[in-house]
């Protein structure tokens, strides 16, 4: 195992924790799940990108949705247009309850239910459907960006024809854009917190949040962690003396920002991956704004578990420990240095017998000793070239120029912005996803 790939192993050990001590419980998808209660994990962001290696994860589906909560939207077209599926179970479910009213048996005839195929292509050819059904409500992008202030009916709901209902006078606050101002005016705070989860909306949301809100927490970095950052990106050679004027002459980060996330309930096999990575790249992309270095990420986890139809893909996961005998007919090497070292034992070779033996060791650690151990993690890479830093500038933002206009930095990011360098993981592990 890479020793700074600790991500694999803390979700490995939840896995392992969920399946000897998780009770079972019913759950409001009618599937069942075994659960416990509480549970964090850390990472440092140092160690590399926080995306498992384990299974292969969908990184272009993790990018999408999260451009999508960042632009504000709740509709399902964007994302469909990406290729990203993963919300149109919530939404038609709406569709499908709405069918059943609407045609009760006995009453036809009436028109056969859309399946789950034809229901997007509907979404994505007919507005009036679309204005129906595309939209899952005042959900994570509508808070973060347009938390709605003020008394009435919220505009996202809709009136019995799908036509959008808005207030005179309301208001909206953009948390996200809160967010960067008082990192940058106020960073030491202990109030930068962005929340999901609004009690007035929860009952007009298609799913009312899981992940319910973050915080962010920054701290200044030492000259050292400065001189560090400027050497791994190739601004001075190894062994120059550098002072705070070198690293402010060329605008290297002063702080490190850290980032926690509150979850109500999770979906640990197929959701909390997902999440895990979907923070580390918010957490990296808010780094490059505010121009500070990405720190620790950190999950707080509540109803944590894994759905009864997860148990066989979760032990799969873990992987098993291969005996010595299928280490050997993996790796012929490792046989081979074994027998030399045996042989030379029993012509009292020591020193040749030693040789052996540490060949042995130097190669045990660069092998798979079970049938998941996990890969080192992958790189993060952000093409900023062309983000909008909302000035008359135009585009090349390049780092930490940002000062004002969120809806144009964020309406600049492409999907293709974001790419993982050396990204190696086993294969992929399908399973059935609860709505």
């Amino acid at each position: 195992m890479n020793k700074l790939n600790t991500l694999d192993k803390q979700y490995t050990d939840l896995l392992k924790t969920i399946l000897e001590h998780g009770v079972e419980k019913e759950d409001r998808t009618g599937t069942g799940t075994k659960s416990i209660f509480g549970y964090t994990v850390r990472h440092n962001m140092k160690e590399g990108f926080p995306i498992l290696t384990t299974k292969k994860l969908p990184w272009k589906l993790i990018v999408t949705e999260l451009l999508w909560f960042l632009q504000g939207r709740t509709d399902l077209r964007y994302l469909l247009e990406n290729g990203c599926h993963i919300w149109t179970g919530d939404a038609y479910k709406v569709y499908d309850k709405d069918f059943d009213c609407e045609h009760p048996p006995f009453s036809g005839p009436y028109p056969l239910r859309l399946t789950h195929k034809e229901f997007e292509e509907k979404i994505m050819t007919d507005d009036n459907f679309n204005k129906r059904y595309g939209s899952l409500g005042p959900i994570y992008g509508a808070q973060w960006r347009s938390w709605r202030v003020g008394e009435g009916i919220p505009s996202t709901l809709k009136d019995s024809f799908g036509e959008s209902l808005d207030i005179a006078g309301s208001r909206y606050i953009d948390q996200f854009q809160d967010a960067i101002d008082l990192l940058k005016t106020d960073p030491d705070s202990r109030r930068n917190r962005v929340s999901a989860w609004n009690v007035g909306e929860l009952h007009h949301m298609t799913l009312p949040p899981c992940h319910t809100d973050f915080q962010l927490y920054t701290r200044e970095l030492t000259l050292k962690e400065r001189v560090d950052y400027g050497s791994e990106r190739g601004l001075w050679k190894l062994g120059t003396t550098i002072n705070y004027m070198h690293c402010d002459e060329l605008r290297i980060p002063t702080r490190a920002v850290s980032l926690m996330w509150n979850q109500r309930s999770v979906d640990t096999f197929l959701g909390l991956p997902f999440n895990i990575a979907s923070y580390g790249l918010l957490l990296s992309i808010i780094g490059e704004i505010v121009n500070m270095v990405p720190d620790q990420l950190i999950g707080n986890l509540g109803d944590t578990h894994l759905y009864l139809n997860h148990i066989d893909q979760a032990k799969e996961q873990i992987g098993k420990e291969y005996t010595d005998e299928e280490l050997e007919e993996t790796y012929p090497e490792l046989k081979r240095l074994r027998k030399i070292k045996i042989d030379e034992i029993n012509k009292q070779n020591y020193g040749e017998a030693a040789a052996a033996r540490q060949a042995e060791r130097d190669l045990l650690e660069t092998i798979l000793q079970r049938s998941r151990t996990p890969y080192p993690l992958p790189k993060l890479i952000m093409n900023t070239e062309f983000w909008n830093p909302g000035t008359d500038e135009g585009c090349g933002m390049g780092p930490g120029t940002y000062t004002e206009g969120m809806n144009g930095l964020i309406d600049s990011f492409e999907i293709e912005d974001f790419m993982l360098n050396d990204y190696k993981a086993h294969p992929h592990i399908p399973a059935p996803l609860s709505n």
